[in-house]
């Protein structure tokens, strides 16, 4: 305002709190930030991956237990499992020599091995699987005139005959049970599980020139250890 002036003095205005975006003339931080995308998902992502991994660990350290429980039981089981006697644990020809001293051991007469097996050596679901591709007949020579009955074909010293087809079924029996013996950790009709069977049953299975229903099959029973 000059002296001898009538104009009135002019001021600049003050700024309201409403008009702008500073207090004090410092500029206020805004009060939600910029977003990242990239930053968030790779954020959201790191979250699902976490949450998986912990219940991966836990799920895992469950099943551990309850597989660690289970051997345990089964391992106490056979260490508290009482043995069979000494006389009971001999699997060297454990069925005797005869048909009358296998029955009294407890033996099992086996059509399919044609030997009397011991229960530890005797696959009984194998054995019906293979009795029902039968019916498989004996005879007491080869014109076949006189069928035997599985009790007579048991007996110690009975020589019995049956079709080539019987022969090639044992020889495909025998080593089915040897396969299943092995991945059970079962024991083994000595017979059946020796290379010299083995090898018989190749040369048969490989001599195709015989018919099946050939009475050329000549048989004894046995009475095979148990290893």
């Amino acid at each position: 305002m000059t002296p001898g002036s009538s104009t009135p003095p002019s001021y600049a205005p003050l700024h309201n709190k409403e008009d702008g975006d500073s207090i004090d003339g410092l500029d206020m931080l805004p009060l939600h930030r910029s977003r990242n995308p990239r930053r968030e998902n790779a954020l959201r992502a790191a979250k699902v991956i976490s949450a998986l991994v912990l219940v991966a660990f836990i799920v895992l350290t469950f099943a551990l237990s309850f597989h660690a429980v289970d051997l345990l039981g089964k391992i106490g089981h056979l260490i508290n499992e009482p043995k069979p006697a000494s006389h009971q644990r001999s699997y060297k020809y454990p069925c005797g020599q005869t048909a009358t001293e296998a029955k009294e051991k407890g033996c099992i007469f086996d059509i399919m091995s044609m030997a009397w097996q011991s229960p530890e050596c005797f696959d009984e679901d194998l054995h019906e699987e293979f009795m029902d591709l039968g019916p498989w007949k004996f005879y007491s020579d080869e014109t076949a005139t006189h069928e035997l009955t599985y009790e007579q074909v048991s007996q110690r010293g009975q020589i019995s005959w049956a079709e080539r087809r019987y022969f090639v079924v044992h020889c495909v029996y025998g080593w089915k049970a040897m396969h299943r013996a092995w991945q059970r950790a079962w024991r083994m009709d000595s017979n059946l599980a020796s290379m010299a069977h083995t090898e018989l049953c190749s040369r048969v299975l490989k001599n195709t020139s015989v018919p099946l229903d050939a009475m050329t099959t000549r048989i004894h029973v046995d009475f095979p250890s148990c290893n």
